[in-house]
Parts: C-alpha cells; structure tokens; sequence
C-alpha cells in the first residue's frame, strides 16, 4: 500500500496453485483500492511451495520518495531472478533487474531506509544485501552469521537501528546501520 495514498496497491500473482492463470503472474498496480488491476510487471515470481512462505515483504515503497500524493519509487524481488524498481510511482518497472538474485532461493523482504532516497535492503537465503544507489550495486552487506535473514526491521525514527533474524540462529540489532550486528537471542527464530 502507498504510503500517501492507501488507494494505491501493488500485489504480487503468482500461478502457482492455477494453471489456468499462467498468464497472469507478475506484478499488478490498482490506483482505485483494488477494484480494477493493471499488470505493470509481467515476471514469473518463481514461488516455490516447497521453500517459501505465502507471506512475503518483496514489494516495497521508498518512504523518502513521495511527491505528488504518492511514492515515486518501488521495489520488489523474486528469488532466483532479481531487484526490480520504478521511478514512476508503480505504474511500470523494467522488463529485466537492476540486480540479479541468482543463486537466492528465497527472497524474504525487500526494505528501503526511511529517509535517504537511495539505500535499499533485501533479505535472502544468502544473507543481507545492500545497496547504496537505489538497488545498483546491490551486495552482501554486514557482519551476521552466514544463513537465511527471514526478518528484517529499521527502526523509522533511527535508521541506523536495524534488528535481523537469522533462521534457526536468533535475533540480531545493529546501532550502525547494519555495518556491525550483535546477537541479541540465541533462538530457533524463524521471523
């Protein structure tokens, strides 16, 4: 949902579970509350049910980015293809990825730092990736044990704080913007 304008949805399809709706997988924009859809992103999300959980955080508006009564810039992510954005408020984004996620089976979030206009995370099968100029360059990023980052949460009023779990292995925070993380519970966290 928009962060202005709650009339602005964007909504992943997947046909994973319908044959028949093979032709409908992508990303869909709706500027009405969802009464009518527009596919703005024609792309397999490439779901697998055997390793990704229905709910996922691969869409993600850039919070420093609305003008105009909406976000200017979005992103979303699908694992095994890569980061895709838009600069033109959701209404389209480029047919092929600013970054590649080859080699990432699971995408489990796609975040942007609440004030910058550049800085965008995505928390993988493969750890923690960042990048600095709105998606380019889009790498491995900190220090967290190697594995899965299933969650990941900025802190709106301190970005600089930035909490990650990784999977099976517990819930880390990091005070500097995620250079450095420390363990803050040893757990089988999931999310």
């Amino acid at each position: 949902v928009d962060p202005a304008d709650p009339m602005i949805v964007l909504f992943i399809v997947d046909n994973s579970y319908d044959y028949l709706a093979e032709g409908y997988s992508g990303v869909f924009l709706s500027t009405n509350g969802g009464d009518d859809w527009t596919r703005v992103l024609d792309v397999d999300p490439n779901y697998d049910s055997s390793m990704h959980r229905m709910y996922r955080h691969n869409i993600a508006a850039d919070v420093a980015s609305v003008a105009d009564g909406r976000a200017q810039r979005w992103y979303v992510a699908f694992p095994n293809v890569g980061l895709f954005r838009s600069d033109d408020a959701g209404n389209s984004f480029s047919s092929t990825p600013i970054a590649t996620l080859d080699g990432h089976a699971t995408v489990y979030g796609v975040h942007t730092h609440p004030t910058d206009g550049q800085t965008v995370y995505v928390a993988s099968s493969q750890g923690l990736l960042r990048s600095t100029a709105q998606g380019d360059g889009l790498a491995a990023f900190g220090d967290l044990p190697s594995g899965h980052v299933s969650s990941l949460a900025i802190d709106p009023t301190n970005p600089q704080t930035i909490y990650a779990t990784i999977l099976d292995g517990g819930l880390y925070r990091s005070t500097d913007g995620g250079a450095s993380f420390e363990l803050l519970r040893d757990f089988g966290a999931a999310r």
